[in-house]
C-alpha cells in the first residue's frame, strides 16, 4: 500500500514520530488491516524500519530526492535574484517554531510496543505467530527491544 512504501522515506525527528504514532494507531485500530495479516506485518515492518533508520541516512536520502537541503542558501539565492527588500529578509530569519502534534507520546517505540501488546491480547497467538513468520529478523529483534523497554509482551 502507499503507506507501507512511503513510511521509510520520512525524514525528520518530528515527522518520524508522527509516522510511528499514526502507524501504531492504524495497526492497532484498523479492522481492515488487522484482517489481512500479511499486509499488517508488511506495514509493521515499514513502521519499524522508519524508527530504526538513522537520522543521517534519512537526511541523505531526503537530499538525494531534492528535499531539505540548505533552505537558507536557497532563500538567499532567490532574494538576490528577485531583489527582495530587507523587510522580507527579516521575516525569513524569524524563528521557526516546531510543533510536536504527538507531544503526549514520549517514546514512539514503546508506544508501538504497548499498542501491539493490546492488539495481541485481543487475539492471543495470532499476531505473535504472524510476526514470527512474516517479519524479517531485524524487525523481530527491534520489536523485542521495544517490548522490553515498555515492559509488555506480544502474545
Amino acid at each position: 500500500s502507499v503507506l507501507t512504501e512511503a513510511a521509510p522515506a520520512v525524514a525528520g525527528a518530528v515527522e518520524t514520530k508522527i509516522v510511528a504514532v499514526a502507524g501504531a494507531n492504524v495497526l492497532s485500530e484498523s479492522a481492515g488491516i488487522k484482517a489481512d495479516v500479511a499486509s499488517w506485518c508488511k506495514f509493521l515492518s515499514a513502521v519499524v524500519a522508519t524508527l530504526e533508520k538513522p537520522q543521517e541516512v534519512k537526511d541523505a536520502e531526503a537530499a538525494a530526492r531534492g528535499e531539505g537541503g540548505d533552505a537558507n542558501a536557497e532563500a538567499e539565492a532567490a532574494e538576490n535574484e528577485a531583489g527582495y527588500a530587507a523587510a522580507y529578509n527579516a521575516l525569513r530569519n524569524a524563528a521557526r517554531v516546531d510543533v510536536d502534534p504527538c507531544a503526549d507520546v514520549a517514546d514512539p517505540k514503546t508506544n508501538l510496543a504497548s499498542k501491539l501488546a493490546l492488539v495481541s491480547a485481543q487475539a492471543p497467538g495470532v499476531f505473535s505467530a504472524a510476526i514470527a513468520t512474516n517479519c524479517p529478523p531485524e524487525v523481530q529483534q527491534a520489536l523485542a527491544a521495544y517490548c522490553a523497554a515498555a515492559q509488555v509482551a506480544i502474545q
